[in-house]
């Protein structure tokens, strides 16, 4: 009888220990699974530079190429995006009265590529006007047509096209939307401006296709929001 009782508690015993935990384990998934995800690690800024030399109208332009992202931030401080861009400055010039030109290509959702790399760089691709170009490699050369003998220059690339990302507790979806677009497009501008000390530099903004329309947009935008006139 004794020995009977004994194995009835070694069999109620299991059953008695899990009730008692299995709430305890209940409650730690909800807790688990309620709990905000924790944002990714921001990456740091890309920056890199180069020098080189254009040659355009039979005048040589020497020039300083910096590749790289800027940090985009709420109105909290929090970095919410990285904002690429590629700038050419004419070395020796005086940067507070030469004009700046800032281009983006269209889209919505295309990189500034095209334009970089077609007509407003120091280098172009070479390709035939009337022939279709999709097969590479391609060569470049020297571009004769660039307007660095005028005006320095800044290719912007939108959140999610080039190396534009969205950052931290930013989404992509912040950034897409014609307003969005035009705000950010804006908001870039004035932190190059600022970062780069070219508030007194004539300015001037140039657009592909969609990018047209767009700098109507963005022109209201740094005059409404950021007190910078074109």
């Amino acid at each position: 009888m004794k020995l009977l009782f004994i194995n009835r508690i070694a069999l109620l015993l299991p059953l008695c220990l899990g009730a008692i935990l299995l709430p305890q384990a209940v409650t730690a998934d909800e807790n688990t699974a309620s709990a905000p995800p924790e944002a990714a690690a921001i990456p740091q800024p890309l920056h890199a530079e180069s020098r080189g030399r254009v040659r355009i109208d039979g005048k040589n332009i020497d020039y300083r190429a910096t590749a790289g992202t800027l940090e985009m931030k709420n109105d909290d401080g929090e970095v919410i995006a990285h904002y690429g861009y590629t700038a050419y400055v004419q070395e020796g010039a005086d940067s507070r009265a030469r004009p700046l030109l800032f281009a983006y290509n269209g889209g919505p959702g295309s990189a500034s590529m095209w334009l970089h790399m077609g007509i407003l760089g120091p280098q172009r691709t070479v390709v035939e006007d009337t022939a279709f170009t999709t097969q590479g490699p391609f060569r470049y050369a020297n571009n004769e047509y660039s307007i660095l003998d005028r005006a320095d220059l800044v290719m912007i690339d939108p959140v999610g096209t080039g190396f534009s990302r969205a950052v931290g507790k930013g989404k992509s979806e912040d950034f897409w939307g014609v307003s969005n677009d035009i705000h950010t497009v804006s908001d870039f501008i004035a932190r190059y401006v600022t970062a780069n000390g070219r508030w007194t530099s004539p300015k001037y903004l140039l657009g592909e296709s969609y990018g047209g329309i767009r700098s109507g947009g963005v022109a209201w935008d740094l005059l409404s929001r950021h007190s910078i006139a074109l």
